[in-house]
């Protein structure tokens, strides 16, 4: 049986998501340097919210059995890169959030698994990252159980690299959700 280790990048919602599964899973560490990762194997790793991790540090993963899965806020055959829930929440009114495999080209990795973020009654961007660490949750859960392949080996992202959004499209995206528009 592999290890869960969880790396991500301090936020308040990361610290949910590890709250969370911490009730029913045994979580061997939480790591904030992706450079730690040289110094386990056999595990699971989920990642939320890291820097861009290396290829040195990918390779080591694949040769001591570490599985980096990369929990991403956007469906990663639209939406690659940064702020990706906001770039859905403008371009779709939805968010499909993936968990894929770590590839050393950002957000490219085969997908295990998506699901839609819940946002019914959401007035502002308040809450979404709540929302995010709610579905994050519902995923690794799921993996967990029964840790599983992914349905299609062809099935990768794709989707455009979005770099930072504008204040202004948060704005417009803020506006929506006052209105009831999303």
């Amino acid at each position: 049986m592999r290890d869960t280790i969880f790396l991500i990048g301090g936020k308040k919602h990361h610290y949910k998501v590890i709250n969370n599964i911490s009730k029913y899973f045994i979580i061997k560490s939480v790591l904030t340097d992706f450079n730690d990762l040289r110094y386990i194997e056999n595990s699971y790793v989920f990642v939320i919210g890291s820097k861009i991790i290396t290829k040195e540090i990918i390779d080591h993963c694949q040769k001591s059995n570490i599985l980096l899965l990369n929990l991403h806020s956007g469906d990663t055959r639209k939406y690659r890169g940064m702020d990706c829930e906001y770039w859905s929440l403008f371009y779709d009114n939805n968010i499909i959030y993936t968990m894929h495999e770590i590839e050393v080209t950002i957000d490219t990795g085969l997908i295990y698994d998506q699901a839609m973020v819940d946002l019914k009654g959401l007035k502002s961007l308040d809450g979404l990252k709540d929302r995010i660490a709610d579905s994050y949750i519902y995923l690794i859960k799921k993996f967990l159980i029964h840790p599983y392949q992914p349905k299609d080996l062809n099935d990768k992202g794709i989707g455009k690299y979005y770099k930072p959004i504008s204040s202004n499209i948060i704005k417009i995206i803020n506006e929506r959700l006052n209105r009831g528009g999303i």
